[in-house]
């Protein structure tokens, strides 16, 4: 087997098991559907290099993934570091709406 097929059977299985323990829910697709667009960036390496249009697509493709991802480890981090700094909840005055991220209601 070569190296495509090892990292296409690992994501299936990150993704079975991400689907058997949360469900379908946005945690699992949101880790799906990242690992399959940055798959896709190595996959267009190899069919654009024969192309200048295709080439001009990967690069524009590879940047949009960049900025994604960034993106996402920046709000993560904004994220966790306000939960480091208001570990008190008497700190905190007058929460109107609280947003749990990643919470599951069940039953509905």
């Amino acid at each position: 087997m070569n190296k495509r097929k090892y990292i296409m059977f690992t994501m299936i299985i990150i993704g079975a098991l991400s689907i058997l323990e949360w469900g379908i829910s946005f945690s699992s697709v949101f880790l799906i559907v990242s690992m399959a667009l940055v798959y896709m960036v190595f996959t267009m390496k190899d069919l654009c290099s024969k192309s200048k249009y295709l080439k001009t697509l990967y690069n524009i493709y590879k940047v949009i993934i960049i900025i994604f991802v960034s993106s996402f480890v920046v709000l993560e981090g904004l994220i966790l570091l306000n939960i480091s700094e208001t570990k008190d909840v008497d700190k905190v005055d007058n929460i109107d709406t609280m947003i749990v991220l990643g919470a599951k209601v069940n039953g509905t």
